[in-house]
């Protein structure tokens, strides 16, 4: 019998968002009060595909991975919060995807509404975005990014999931 399988990890982190362009449908009127800032606890289901059962991803260490670049991509000391800006729950779920290699990620508000994407590459190979534009395949690749006055330098494999800051 032929299996797949996934090593599974759930987080949460607190965030504020918006999304300004509501204004612009009047049929939303009922929700036109997203444009303004507003504050969630995201809940982020994030699966990494496996060659093998004896950690081939250690799962603690992926966890922990995805903390630490929403942590630097994201937290602000002014909000004490990670601050998304207008980014949405499909936006961070497809970030992270293509970030860690994922084969899906999901991000929910609050725990209950938002979006799951899945990835449509084969296993084995990585779409990375950088500069939320440009991507490419690639197995270990490093970036440096600047958010804010912020700037951090990020170094992935993706045959262990990992990420070095």
């Amino acid at each position: 019998m032929k299996t797949k399988t996934n090593v599974v990890v759930r987080l949460q982190f607190e965030g504020v968002h918006h999304w300004p362009g509501v204004v612009e449908h009047p049929e939303l009127e009922p929700v036109h009060f997203l444009a303004a800032l507003h504050r969630h606890i995201f809940h982020v289901t994030a699966k990494k595909a496996v060659s093998h059962s004896d950690r081939d991803v250690e799962i603690i260490m992926l966890k922990r991975n995805i903390q630490e670049y929403l942590h630097r991509r994201y937290f602000t000391e002014n909000a004490n919060a990670h601050f998304l800006k207008n980014a949405s729950c499909e936006m961070i779920a497809e970030e992270l995807l293509k970030y860690f290699g994922l084969e899906y990620c999901e991000v929910l508000e609050d725990g209950e509404n938002g979006a799951e994407v899945y990835a449509e590459t084969p296993h084995g190979e990585t779409e990375v975005i950088m500069d939320g534009s440009a991507s490419l395949k690639v197995d270990e690749w490093s970036v440096t990014t600047n958010t804010d006055a912020v700037q951090v330098n990020y170094t992935y494999n993706s045959k262990t999931g990992g990420v070095s800051l």
